[in-house]
């Protein structure tokens, strides 16, 4: 029996870290210039209580973010979500993230 368990926690932690592992690299890269417009939607949203994620086209023009209004917010979905904002306006243009948080996680972006 203890073998059994012993065995079932194995192949669960496992399949958990093997799950962290499938998750498309969207965080942006290279050279980027924020328009104004998208300066100062940038700003506002460092400015929300809990930001979450800001998403921006690689042309710079369109941004998707999203904040979280209470402590239960799913990190995960709010990745995608704010991607998914972004591309609505994008013209076809990708869009990638910019920011984490309040930190600019967008690779080098002077190119």
């Amino acid at each position: 029996m203890k073998i059994l368990i012993g065995t079932a926690c194995l192949v669960g932690a496992l399949l958990g870290l093997s799950a962290c592992q499938t998750a498309p690299d969207d965080t942006g890269s290279g050279k980027i210039t924020l328009t104004e417009k998208s300066k100062a939607r940038f700003e506002d949203y460092l400015k929300l209580d809990m930001p979450l994620y800001f998403a921006i086209s690689d042309d710079g023009n369109s941004i998707g973010y999203t904040f979280c209004p209470s402590a239960n917010c799913a990190d995960y979905s709010a990745r995608y979500s704010a991607i998914q904002y972004c591309e609505v306006n994008s013209n076809g243009k990708a869009c990638r993230i910019y920011a984490h948080g309040t930190q600019v996680v967008w690779k080098n972006p002077t190119g």
